[in-house]
């Protein structure tokens, strides 16, 4: 039997009158063939491999008629990133395709590319990059602090960067400095950079993953007095699976999921959740209703404390109904999330957190769950 939810922790947030219109872009960025026991640990038979998207996002700031990106997914031709990444994706079991660059995306729905003021990788790995030699030289390049240390002058200028040198010619590459910069402030344990100074955009320090990893925090509606206002956390690859942060003790697996998340025929109705607790190997009794299924593999991570240090307080955000984490890769989003043009700012009045929440336990595929 589940066990009953344990009150979420408050999260201090800064207060604030401001918002930003977001919209969600799927980038046509699809990845699959992930070797999910290179990412994650327990190695769950269940799930030998992981897939999904590349979400970017649009963010539009009214008061300075500004618009930014948050990533961009993978580039239409990832052929033509630097060798030391197409290497790694040929002789793996990896699969790449992709339909369009973000900055395509953008034009076919009439936004024109030099009203982009910036854009933000969350981090230097090649599903965020794109390809921002595709936008105006105004548009400017924001990373996280690390990266030049890590990537050095790009390729060509060094043979084994991850990164193309090209992306930063010619227009202004900024490395945010969390400790020294203006702006800077707190969002939970978070160290935050408050981008736009009034409260309506930050962005997150989650170090761990990489070094120079980053989230966007978008304040997406005002709730009157402050407590209630909503949020859209842009996660990046702070987690490459739902299970790395779900279930809690505050939102343990339910007696019975609904909506099923298992495909058809079972779908539609409800499934016990006592299903999927089983699978939770990791942990033993009540701990495995309520204990993330995954960790990050040690072998993986820039700095593995740090993941896991980014993770913990990941899974404090995702307790409160008000604050929706979407994770770049999140294919179990996917059919409920409205995507650009469309604007996601009433995604809590729509009900895709409380439809997506356990929508990754699919992924927990076995013959007793019915799905082969």
């Amino acid at each position: 039997m589940s066990p009953s939810p344990v009150a979420p922790p408050k999260i201090d947030i800064p207060t604030a009158k401001s918002t930003v219109e977001v919209s969600i872009i799927d980038t046509t960025s699809r990845i699959t063939g992930i070797n999910a026991h290179k990412f994650l640990t327990p190695q769950i038979p269940q799930v030998p491999f992981i897939s999904g998207p590349a979400y970017s996002f649009f963010i539009k700031h009214a008061p300075t008629n500004k618009a930014i990106l948050f990533d961009l997914g993978v580039r239409k031709d990832w052929e033509n990133y630097p060798p030391a990444v197409v290497d790694r994706l040929k002789s793996g079991t990896m699969e790449v395709t992709v339909e369009k660059n973000a900055s395509e995306i953008l034009v076919e729905n009439g936004i024109k590319l030099e009203t982009i003021d910036n854009i933000i990788w969350s981090h230097r790995h090649f599903d965020h990059q794109g390809d921002p030699s595709l936008f105006p030289k105004s548009t400017n390049l924001t990373v996280g602090p690390g990266f030049v240390k890590k990537i050095g002058p790009g390729y060509p200028e060094k043979s084994d960067s991850e990164a193309n040198s090209s992306a930063w010619q010619g227009r202004r590459l900024v490395e945010v400095d969390f400790a020294n910069d203006v702006r800077k402030t707190k969002v939970g344990r978070y160290r935050a950079i408050d981008y736009f100074e009034d409260g309506s955009f930050y962005l997150l320090q989650t170090s761990g993953h990489t070094v120079d990893h980053m989230c966007g925090f978008a304040r997406t509606k005002l709730g009157g007095d402050g407590e209630e206002d909503e949020f859209i956390l842009m996660g990046g690859d702070i987690a490459h699976h739902g299970g790395e942060f779900k279930p809690t003790k505050y939102g343990p697996i339910p007696d019975r999921v609904e909506p099923d998340p298992r495909r058809k025929p079972w779908s539609g109705g409800y499934c016990p959740g006592e299903l999927f607790a089983r699978s939770n190997i990791a942990h033993e009794g009540d701990e495995k209703w309520t204990k993330p299924f995954f960790q990050p593999h040690p072998d993986f991570p820039d700095n593995l404390e740090e993941a896991e240090a980014s993770l913990s307080e990941l899974e404090e955000f995702d307790s409160h109904d008000n604050i929706f984490p979407i994770c770049a890769h999140d294919g179990s989003l996917l059919g409920v999330l409205d995507t650009f043009p469309k604007t996601a700012n009433d995604w809590r009045e729509k009900g895709w957190k409380k439809e997506a929440h356990f929508r990754f336990l699919a992924d927990l595929n076995s013959e007793e769950l019915g799905l082969k």
